[in-house]
């Protein structure tokens, strides 16, 4: 009887063991599991959604190709083509103008941290020792930068369409006359024939109008990094010196979150950002419109492996089935 007690009692704690063991494998499987199942819904999602990185002509050309005129007047037609050529044309001007503003600025800091005297009388008389001076032009030219990128940005914007109307409504074999006419500062590439398919670009033509580009590349990324090196400079001899005391450095402050935020404007207006395709989504509005049967067939099982893959997932006690929530 003892004998029998004293078993009893022993067991209990390799029982207690096992249960916790057990509990602590399922909690373990369980948030792997899961881990499991979250990752397999979002392969889905993107694969049936997925994420295209468009710049702003992509998505331009996409939304222009699905252009329905109501009438004459909104047409997309070399009429058309011609008018916003000529309004892109006023927008050069004004931000030709910008640019002139800037680079004189800019010419008044540098000769500032350089010494050197220069006279900016044709343009407006200032002093040079003026206390506070080089933080106006600073901080003017970071506001006045930021309002050239916004000029840009809709020069961009009909650079893209009119380029739109060439591919679309000129004829092939006048694409790069076009290009050219209307894009001077673009069109850095040889003429290519259209109506010559026999004549084929041999290596040494290559490498002859790659060498252009190239370094054509290497100066744009050339200016950038000194445009980026000169700010600094100019902002680093401001900040030490503070000629207005802490609203020197709060201008210095002022005027790079003013550069930083430029330099995302220029890249969310131009480059390249993921855009998520819904395409498949409206298709599955849009069919049951227009053939039930066609969506019957195309989409009567999409979600069927999303179900057997959550029915399995309950199952296995990973999830709560529908009873206990």
């Amino acid at each position: 009887m003892l004998r029998t007690i004293a078993a009893k009692i022993a067991d209990k704690p390799m029982k207690l063991t096992c249960l916790v063991w057990r509990r602590l494998k399922f909690i373990i499987e369980k948030f792997f599991a899961t881990l499991a199942y979250k990752k397999r819904v979002r392969s889905r999602y993107n694969t049936r959604f997925p994420v295209k990185w468009l710049t702003p002509k992509a998505v331009m050309t996409r939304d222009l190709d699905l252009y329905e005129p109501e009438d004459d007047k909104f047409e997309l037609s070399y009429e058309l083509l011609k008018d916003v050529v000529a309004d892109r044309s006023g927008l050069n001007q004004k931000i030709w103008r910008t640019q002139v503003a800037s680079v004189v600025m800019y010419l008044f800091l540098l000769s500032s941290y350089m010494s050197a005297d220069l006279s900016f009388e044709f343009i407006i008389k200032m002093e040079k020792k003026f206390p506070g001076i080089k933080e106006l032009l600073i901080f003017s030219s970071a506001v006045l930068g930021g309002y050239t990128m916004i000029l840009q940005n809709n020069k961009h914007t009909l650079d893209n369409f009119i380029l739109y109307l060439i591919e679309k409504k000129i004829p092939i074999e006048l694409h790069y006359v076009f290009k050219s006419r209307y894009f001077v500062d673009k069109s850095i590439t040889r003429y290519i024939p259209t109506n010559l398919p026999y004549l084929n670009v041999t290596k040494l033509n290559s490498v002859i109008s790659a060498l252009p580009l190239l370094f054509f590349l290497f100066s744009m990324l050339t200016m950038l990094v000194a445009a980026i090196v000169i700010n600094y400079v100019v902002l680093h001899d401001i900040w030490v010196a503070a000629e207005l005391g802490a609203w020197s450095k709060i201008v210095v402050v002022l005027t790079t979150i003013v550069f930083m935020f430029g330099l995302l404007y220029l890249i969310s207006m131009q480059l390249p950002l993921p855009y998520r395709d819904y395409a498949l989504l409206e298709k599955m509005t849009v069919l049951p419109t227009i053939s039930q049967s066609q969506y019957e067939r195309e989409f009567g099982n999409f979600y069927e492996e999303d179900r057997n893959d959550l029915e399995d997932m309950k199952r296995r006690g990973f999830l709560k089935s529908d009873s206990e929530d």
